[in-house]
């Protein structure tokens, strides 16, 4: 019997309970704030918009938002009624927030105005058994299911179920990852050590690429960027780079200089890719164009604890840390430290 995403991560996962008095912690030169409670607790995935921050907690089952310019806290959303229960992942699109709640099996849908609910989504012909990953493709959302081997799409303005795309012959098994460019979509087989691409439109398969060329390995988070596609495969210590277009293998990253260990979660933006390291406590920051190493960031004030999301926007990185019960920002520019946030 395979195990379940939630007892994989047991080992990364410790269910310890922190109250920290919330601060801002800067650099050297950095002034110090108090902000009062910042309600972090086992941040786990983070979206990140153009004022404002959402960071899931895994162990308070909630959403906290961050003023993106200060790390001031903004709101703290859990409610009985949003139903966040293990929070795992998140997407962000227009005025809305989608969180996959792993351990109730359903979809909250948020407004990112003031934080209300929307919706939660988690009828029983949804499927969503174990939603591990979510993406948004124009007016679909697409939840990757890891104990339902499928992807649930469902209306991204009413909630309603679009389709479900399951059947063997797609072969989604053990769905880890999921990523988009609005056309297409891109599924990771954490078990089968393999990438799905499905058309967005109608969810019908494209082509699966499982070659051993590819160097697949426990593939668990996926980042599109233009015409390139990157897969971390966490049991190789590699990235993949796929052509979006042809499926074609562009090369597989795994220098020693690259400091990967135990990639977890990757993002990409305009000529930067750059990936967490869970084990190394860690970012890897790569040249988009050729895969060559442009720094690893690890240094002691970043305050790096088992990071496990990543997000981009502006001239900051975002990271979470797991262990740390922080969020570190950091300077797109040249990954010097803006603030930890506890």
């Amino acid at each position: 019997m395979r195990a379940t995403r939630r007892q994989r991560l047991m080992p990364m996962i410790a269910f310890i309970v922190l109250c920290p008095v919330a601060s801002v912690i800067g650099a050297p030169s950095t002034l110090v704030a108090a902000l009062g409670p910042a309600h972090i607790s086992g941040p786990i995935a983070i979206a990140v918009g153009r004022e404002h921050v959402w960071v899931a907690n895994a162990h308070s089952n909630s959403v906290v938002e961050l003023n993106a310019s200060d790390g001031s806290q903004v709101r703290v959303i859990n409610s009985q009624t949003d139903e966040l229960y293990r929070p795992d992942a998140m997407i962000l699109s227009g005025d809305h927030l989608w969180v996959s709640d792993l351990a109730d099996n359903e979809v909250t849908e948020l407004n990112t105005f003031d934080g209300s609910l929307v919706r939660v989504i988690r009828s029983e012909t949804d499927e969503l058994f174990e939603p591990v990953a979510i993406t948004v493709a124009g007016n679909l959302v697409l939840s990757a299911n890891y104990i339902g081997d499928s992807v649930t799409e469902f209306s991204a303005s009413s909630g309603a179920l679009v389709r479900i795309v399951a059947d063997t012959n797609d072969e989604l098994f053990s769905p880890d990852a999921i990523a988009d460019n609005g056309a297409y979509v891109w599924v990771a087989n954490f078990d089968h050590n393999e990438v799905v691409e499905l058309n967005a439109a109608n969810g019908a398969r494209l082509r699966v690429l499982s070659s051993t060329q590819y160097g697949f390995k426990g593939p668990a988070a996926i980042a599109v960027n233009g015409n390139r596609v990157w897969v971390v495969n966490t049991s190789d210590n590699s990235i993949t780079e796929i052509n979006a277009s042809s499926g074609a293998l562009i090369r597989v990253i795994r220098a020693r200089s690259d400091d990967l260990n135990g990639p977890h979660a990757i993002t990409a933006s305009r000529n930067r890719v750059w990936v967490v390291n869970s084990r190394g406590n860690s970012v890897t920051e790569l040249n988009a164009t050729n895969g060559s190493l442009v720094r690893v960031i690890g240094a002691e004030p970043d305050r790096f604890n088992n990071p496990t999301s990543i997000a981009v926007s502006g001239a900051h990185v975002w990271v979470t840390n797991l262990d740390g019960n922080s969020v570190t920002e950091l300077r797109r520019s040249d990954g010097s430290l803006v603030r930890v946030i506890v």
